[in-house]
């Protein structure tokens, strides 16, 4: 026999309106970083930008495997429209994951569900990544709608999202795993209280389109392993490795103090023992970057910011924990405006909405770049670094992959008469 869901009392509609001009503001304020930034903290930003906007060209870019389909798929309406407006597309996912993490916290039946939102943009390198080509927050929008999906007692639909999850980053196949777990194990239910086990089995889905299309365009049936890229190896790094000591430094800067300790008593509700699979992929997250920077495998590079993918998972749990400490009458608009208010001053003493400038080097290759390219008849143009594409109308499809490589056979290829540079 089956139990239906007791209703919680949740927000009031006051609470949702205050938590919807919460919302704008913080989106707000992250869309006038992606305004005003007009430079980059990576070059792999830029070669992103690069594959999203040869997509029409070259529909092959929506597969390809470093450029991640869903991420590439995200930036095409926006690439078209040169660089910065790549920017946009971060600024866009990073609200739907915020807004996902609120309405999860709803979905529970909280008061003070909108403190989610806050608590996302808290997150230096969440709002930092929300105003740069970012892929880590088109996994963190589809994160955070599949913990939604969790709390509101969804299976099918959790399934279709942890499906999509490996095509925007790798860390999607952590989440395929654990949500594939949750579901065997009967979590989430479905409304009526039944465990929906069959769904277990919609979580590969996506990878399983993904090689799919990919041998169909080439014959290849293993095409996604064929594919792989080669610095991605599981025995080595091109970037080295770290120690096993790299995750507690850089914690700091991922999730601060008052955040981590929200997390802590947010475990210790009972909807955190129902909704398990969210912070359990999360934690999953932390533990297999800090393990494969450690061995120096699959191409870790030991960046902090990995660990955006699961800012609105952090944000659920520790949003879990401002109810846990929200007093009993207290309405959820005042724990809201609190958050809020605390994450702006916090991120206002950081280097997170600081955005960076335009690096001199990227404004003098996209000078170089215009200049040859304005030439009459000018022959394509091979580049060592992407910022000489950004003024040019497209970059050689074979080149995009490994723009770095100059050796002796790869200039053999290149054809006579090109500008090297």
């Amino acid at each position: 026999m089956t139990t239906p869901v007791a209703a919680a009392p949740g927000e009031t509609g006051v609470d949702r309106a205050v938590g919807a001009a919460v919302f704008a503001a913080f989106v707000g304020w992250s869309a006038s970083c992606a305004f005003r930034c007009d430079g980059f903290l990576e070059a792999d930003e830029i070669a992103h930008w690069l594959y999203a906007r040869g997509a029409a060209e070259r529909p092959w870019n929506l597969l390809h495997v470093w450029a991640r389909p869903l991420c590439t798929l995200a930036l095409w309406p926006f690439a078209t429209f040169g660089f910065d407006a790549a920017r946009w597309a971060s600024t866009i996912a990073a609200a739907v994951a915020a807004l996902g993490a609120w309405r999860a916290g709803a979905a529970l039946g909280r008061r003070g569900a909108a403190c989610a939102v806050p608590l996302c943009y808290a997150q230096p390198l969440f709002f930092q990544q929300s105003y740069l080509v970012s892929t880590e927050v088109v996994f963190a929008a589809v994160a955070a709608w599949w913990a939604w999906a969790v709390a509101s007692r969804r299976p099918w639909v959790s399934a279709a999202l942890a499906a999509l999850a490996p095509l925007a980053r790798p860390e999607g196949f952590v989440l395929v795993a654990v949500a594939g777990l949750g579901l065997l194990l009967g979590v989430p239910r479905d409304r009526s209280g039944t465990p929906r086990r069959a769904a277990a089995f919609a979580a590969p889905l996506g990878i399983l389109a993904w090689n799919g299309l990919g041998w169909l365009f080439s014959g290849d049936p293993l095409w996604l392993p064929h594919h792989w890229p080669r610095s991605w190896a599981a025995a080595s790094s091109p970037w080295g490795r770290g120690d096993w000591g790299w995750l507690r430094r850089v914690f700091p800067d991922v999730m601060p103090t008052a955040l981590s300790w929200l997390c802590a008593v947010g475990l210790l509700r009972r909807d955190a023992r129902r909704t398990w699979p969210t912070w359990t992929a999360a934690a999953a997250v932390f533990a297999l970057h800090a393990a494969l920077w450690a061995l120096g495998a699959f191409g870790s590079a030991g960046y902090a910011r990995y660990f955006t993918t699961v800012a609105p998972l952090l944000a659920l749990l520790a949003a879990g924990g401002v109810e846990t400490l929200l007093p009993r009458r207290a309405p959820g608009r005042v724990a809201a405006l609190v958050v809020a208010g605390v994450a702006v001053a916090s991120l206002r003493a950081g280097a997170a909405t600081q955005v960076p400038p335009e690096p001199s080097d990227h404004a003098a290759l996209v000078a170089v770049g215009r200049a040859l390219s304005a030439r009459e008849g000018a022959p394509a143009l091979y580049a060592a670094h992407p910022s000489a594409y950004v003024g040019v109308a497209s970059a050689p499809a074979d080149h995009v992959d490994e723009m770095g490589d100059f050796r002796a056979e790869r200039l053999a290829r290149i054809p006579v008469g090109a500008f090297v540079l």
